[in-house]
C-alpha cells in the first residue's frame, strides 16, 4: 500500500472515530420513540428465533411489526447481533445508531469528495452534519 493510500485510509478511520465519538456523547436519554419501541421489539424476536414477530411476555399477546418497520430489519438485526455479545437492549441499540451516525458522517465526506474533488467541500459537508442539532436530537429516540 503506498503511502498516499495508507494516509487516505488513516483519516478516514481518524474521521470515523471523531464522528463515533460525537455521536455517543450527543445521546441524551429520551423516551422510546413509538418506532425505536417497535424496532427494540422486532430485535428481541430476532434474537429468540431469527423472526421479527415475538410474543410480548408469557403467554402474551403475539407482537407482528408495522408495515413501515417490517420492510427495515437492518437495525433490530444489527441491535439483536449486538445484544448476543452481552450487551442490554437500550445499549446494544445506543450502539449501533452511534456507529450509524458515524458510518453517515464518512459516507457523506467521501460521496462529495467524489463529487465536487474538493476535501474542503467534503469536509465541511461532513463537519455540518456532524454538528446537526436535529439529528444529534432525534438520534437519542
Amino acid at each position: 500500500m503506498s503511502g498516499r493510500a495508507l494516509f487516505g485510509v488513516s483519516a478516514v478511520l481518524a474521521l470515523f472515530g471523531l464522528a463515533f465519538g460525537v455521536r455517543l456523547a450527543q445521546q441524551h436519554e429520551a423516551l422510546l420513540y413509538p418506532d425505536g419501541y417497535q424496532y427494540l421489539l422486532m430485535a428481541r424476536g430476532i434474537a429468540e428465533h431469527l423472526q421479527p414477530p415475538t410474543e410480548l411476555g408469557p403467554g402474551g399477546d403475539q407482537f407482528v411489526p408495522s408495515a413501515d418497520a417490517s420492510a427495515k430489519p437492518l437495525f433490530p438485526l444489527l441491535v439483536a447481533g449486538a445484544h448476543t455479545v452481552g450487551l442490554p437492549w437500550l445499549d446494544a441499540a445506543h450502539l449501533v445508531t452511534a456507529l450509524a451516525g458515524a458510518v453517515a458522517v464518512v459516507a457523506l465526506v467521501l460521496l462529495v469528495v467524489k463529487l465536487t474533488g474538493s476535501r474542503l467541500a467534503g469536509t465541511a459537508a461532513g463537519a455540518l452534519l456532524l454538528a446537526s442539532p436535529s439529528v444529534a436530537l432525534w438520534s437519542g429516540f
